[in-house]
């Protein structure tokens, strides 16, 4: 069985989502303020997001929506996907880690619902262009 170009949204859209969530802490606090049991940067950039983030959810899901034909629900779930994977890795090590595991996990809801809103914005663009309909 061979790699398809379809199964590199797999990849890419989980690695683009931790991108948008990081980028900017990485950018304006590369100084971890908080610390965490495995993951200090993902930590810190989900309890500094802003609207830095939230533009960059939004991007990201244009970008996905724009070279993707997958469906949007799911690469706007894609794209979350490592943020509460990283959380439950972090429980096991250390159970007083993330005491507020269900909000915070809400909040990630929120985030694949804004890359999902990108995603399937670009892609209802891309399907109602004007020269589609010559």
């Amino acid at each position: 069985m061979s790699f398809q170009r379809c199964d590199l949204w797999l990849l890419l859209a989980p690695l683009a989502g931790f991108v948008a969530m990081v980028l900017p802490e990485l950018i304006w606090s590369p100084v971890p303020k908080y610390s965490a049991p495995l993951f200090p940067l993902l930590y810190n950039a989900v309890e500094h997001v802003g609207l830095a983030q939230l533009g960059l959810f939004i991007a990201t899901g244009m970008l996905l929506g724009l070279l993707s034909n997958r469906k949007w629900w799911f690469l706007g779930f894609l794209a979350v996907l490592s943020f509460p994977l990283a959380a439950v890795a972090e429980m096991v090590v250390d159970p007083t880690s993330h005491n507020l595991f269900p909000i915070e996990f809400l909040f990630y809801g929120f985030y694949g619902f804004l890359i999902a809103v990108g995603v399937a914005v670009t892609q209802y663009c891309r399907h109602s262009s004007p020269h589609d309909h010559t």
